[in-house]
């Protein structure tokens, strides 16, 4: 959507009101509002938020030609619908973690005794023999034993242990939920992805608010 097209459009009276509040996503009464609220800074407003939508600028940069504070951009960017693009690099690294991870939980049922190998490796996806691998390095890493080593332990005290490398490896709670998820098919590894790195884009957006608005309590 290019915001400031539409605002054009609409004082060449190419498009109602109606249409143009339609476009930006608000209602019509909001879009009157809005035009007396920003006055003749109502341009440079929609062309800023095109340009955040494109990734042609930062929040900061954004702030600094609006002459405003970067919470006042994220006012901004929220109030017109407006947000920079998730870079597929970012996408394509969040689904690898998740995959990397999603092994780990099937390498980690093994060891707890609730999986054999080869559920373990159908579930990852992966050859047995490369599960086998995966099981040897946690085990190696973390108790300094083998695979082998596990036929002398209790079931119970190999539960002990899983839970001990999933806290060990990252794999908390929330994370191993997900992670079940995925494994039965109720959720894509893509959306999973997509969802941590919206958080991360969301959390570094109010820590860079937090250290540099001045007006943040």
């Amino acid at each position: 959507m290019n915001r400031y097209k539409v605002y054009r459009d609409f004082l060449e009276e190419k498009i109602t009101e109606e249409q143009a509040a339609k476009a930006l996503g608000i209602t019509e009464r909001d879009w009157r509002f809005r035009q007396t609220k920003y006055g003749s800074k109502l341009p440079k407003v929609l062309m800023t938020m095109d340009r955040i939508d494109n990734d042609e600028i930062t929040r900061d940069e954004a702030a600094k030609v609006l002459n405003v504070t970067a919470r006042q951009v994220n006012n901004l960017m929220k109030s017109w619908n407006a947000g920079r693009p998730i870079k597929e690099y970012l996408i394509n690294r969040a689904v690898s973690s998740v995959k990397w991870e999603l092994r780990k939980k099937f390498a980690v049922e093994y060891i707890a005794g609730t999986s054999d190998f080869e559920t373990a490796a159908l579930g990852a996806e992966v050859s047995v023999r490369q599960m086998r691998r995966w099981v040897e390095d946690l085990l190696q890493a973390h108790y300094g034993i083998t695979t082998k080593d596990l036929k002398h332990i209790s079931l119970s005290r190999r539960g002990k242990m899983a839970d001990e490398i999933e806290e060990r490896e990252g794999l908390e709670y929330a994370k191993i939920n997900v992670l079940n998820e995925v494994a039965k098919g109720l959720v894509a590894i893509e959306e999973v992805a997509l969802r941590r790195v919206m958080s991360k884009r969301t959390l570094k957006g109010r820590q860079v608010v937090q250290r540099r608005d001045p007006g943040h309590p």
